[in-house]
């Protein structure tokens, strides 16, 4: 299958064969297709500012390869005008999906996933990348041959903390206001943390608003598990310094699920 707005030189040089159309995004649209044998999921770029920040995101998923909580990589290629990078296809969506009201996700496994996201954004800014980016739609369910995994993906507004930040800032309910706050303001592992409370928020069922000022839900009354309540809870704060980093926090979770006997897949 061919791309429409692709040239035949584009479309001649990503060794992939297209099928259908999975995802609309900012940035870049997503396919289905055929990479070797394997299903993937294939991004490709709709403008030159996405197409560099594609080369970009290709760059960082090279560190992740080993990861289990990081959706990884299995080919790039520069088109003519586009780039195109070929991702393992999340069989079961995104997260965001997986938590409307018919799917009912049991207690267990909210805490699960919980500190799945918590173990792959901890990967994330061990090797100094913050997302920019976290939310539900950003998270992917993959199968392994015993259980579901969640895997963080969407780097497209990562970038790494030690370089100057000249990305586009993402937006929505997910982000930490601050960063909007000034126009020099760039995202941080901190307002990352703040982009995962939300997260959580989203995967305990919260439609989150599209107004900001709008109160969201509270973590108690969404049903989290009281034990987690107040490291979420200062991933919100207005004071960066209050906010645990991802280490931290999942160090804490982890512990917690332990004592909760919550048998989960957080190696």
């Amino acid at each position: 299958m061919a791309i429409e707005h692709l040239t035949l030189e584009d479309n001649s040089q990503l060794d992939v064969d297209f099928g259908q159309f999975i995802a609309k995004g900012g940035q870049a649209d997503v396919y289905k297709g055929t990479y070797k044998t394997e299903t993937v999921a294939v991004k490709v770029s709709k403008d030159a500012i996405a197409k560099e920040e594609m080369i970009k995101e290709s760059q960082m998923l090279d560190n992740f390869q080993d990861s289990q909580h990081i959706i990884k990589k299995r080919a790039f290629k520069l088109g003519n005008t586009v780039a195109f990078l070929a991702l393992e296809l999340a069989a079961e969506g995104d997260l965001y999906k997986a938590t409307e009201p018919s799917k009912k996700l049991s207690g267990d496994k909210k805490v699960k996933f919980m500190l799945q996201i918590a173990h792959g954004l901890k990967e994330l800014h061990a090797k100094g990348i913050v997302h920019g980016d976290l939310k539900a739609a950003n998270v992917f369910i993959c199968k392994s041959e015993i259980a579901r995994i969640l895997k963080i993906g969407d780097l497209g507004s990562a970038y790494e903390e030690d370089s100057p930040f000249s990305g586009r800032k993402a937006n929505g309910m997910c982000i930490d206001p601050a960063l909007f706050a000034t126009a020099s303001a760039k995202p941080t592992k901190e307002t990352d943390m703040y982009s995962f409370a939300m997260t959580v928020k989203q995967l305990y069922g919260e439609r989150l608003p599209k107004d900001k000022k709008t109160p969201t839900t509270s973590f108690k009354d969404l049903g989290v598990p009281n034990a987690y309540i107040a490291k979420l809870e200062a991933c919100l704060s207005p004071k960066l310094t209050d906010r645990p980093t991802a280490a931290a926090l999942y160090e804490e979770f982890k512990t917690t699920a332990g004592a909760r006997t919550c048998s989960c897949p957080i190696q």
